[in-house]
């Protein structure tokens, strides 16, 4: 299934998200829609992260931080952090 993107011009990404969903990492399913950020709710930890080209990067993030990424795939594996919340 294709990914939906809201915001498909750099400029869009700047607005503040009026959406926001609590994920559950999967190692193996896309995200349906390419978020805007994410964020994580009051566990710090790692993100794990693969980006449209494939590569794979894991994020720390402190509890209640929000980071302008825009991974197509957040993995089960490597990710510590709770909840993982997606801005759309």
């Amino acid at each position: 299934m294709a990914q939906i993107d809201h915001y498909p011009h750099d400029h869009g990404v700047i607005a503040p998200s009026t959406k926001w969903e609590t994920i559950t990492p999967n190692d193996s399913t896309d995200l349906a829609v390419l978020p805007q950020a994410v964020s994580v709710g009051s566990t710090a930890g790692v993100v794990a992260c693969v980006d449209e080209d494939g590569n794979e990067s894991d994020f720390y993030f402190q509890a209640g931080e929000m980071k302008p990424i825009r991974p197509v795939r957040i993995k089960s594996t490597n990710t510590t952090a709770t909840p993982v919340i997606i801005h759309k």
